[in-house]
């Protein structure tokens, strides 16, 4: 599987005012699930306020995780601006020195531009011994793309962000499961994001509706063969010997 243009995603950041806009209402939900279920994950694996992040993707966005050393990285240097830890980074080439960091965080489905094997193992690297990563990844089995392709490892699909189209690769859960496993990376704990929201929207495509029903993630996710079907999937990993 080949990745997408580095050239082709930086041009498209650097165009973008915002990564996050308020106006775009499913992406700014996106943005508070996030956020919500971030904190448990952090919790599961023990972080500490001075472990050493590497935020990926992070378009200067720290989601609330204050460390000793928070560093960014992103494709575009206009959304760094006033990181105080921040370098221009390709995410499958990052310049770190072997066993820096404790924790690689990849939010906002950034890692669905990526070459997932070749991503996790550049993470693996960064990461100190029994390190941990989080990332978050659009799903295949979703019920947005509902039976085309159901059952598939992996799929490339435009997709609607911020009233344009956008290339990327679409994971299903198994998918990322067996490339972590490959890469020596054990799954600690899961979040299932957009699970009835993405349900309503199949039914009624109202994005202010459907974007109101994320409200229930909490309910739908305690079943599962309906959480599995979610838009998007966040995962907590270790690196193991």
């Amino acid at each position: 599987m080949s990745r997408i243009s580095v050239l082709d995603v930086q041009q498209r950041y650097n165009a973008r005012p915002q990564i996050w806009p308020e106006e775009d209402v499913w992406n700014s939900t996106s943005r508070k699930l996030l956020e919500r279920d971030l904190p448990p994950l952090l919790a599961a694996a023990g972080y500490a306020p001075d472990w050493t992040i590497l935020n990926a993707g992070s378009a200067g966005n720290d989601y609330g995780v204050k460390s000793r050393l928070h560093i960014h990285a992103d494709l575009a240097m206009r959304h760094l601006v006033g990181a105080p830890d921040a370098m221009v980074a390709d995410l499958h080439h990052l310049p770190l020195k072997p066993g820096s960091v404790d924790l690689v965080m990849c939010m906002g489905s950034v890692i669905n531009y990526c070459d997932l094997p070749a991503v996790v193992a550049e993470m693996r690297q960064a990461l100190r011994p029994r390190g941990f990563a989080i990332f978050d990844f659009e799903n295949t089995d979703s019920y947005e793309y509902y039976p085309r392709y159901a059952g598939k490892l992996t799929a490339l699909q435009d997709t609607d962000y911020c009233g344009g189209m956008e290339p990327v690769w679409l994971f299903s859960e198994r998918y990322v499961a067996e490339t972590l496993a490959a890469a020596k990376f054990r799954v600690v704990a899961t979040k299932y994001m957009h699970i009835f929201s993405i349900l309503s929207w199949k039914l009624i495509p109202n994005e202010r509706f459907a974007s109101a029903m994320a409200r229930l993630d909490p309910f739908f996710s305690l079943f599962p063969s309906v959480r599995r079907k979610a838009a998007n999937i966040m995962v907590l990993c270790q690196k193991t010997d």
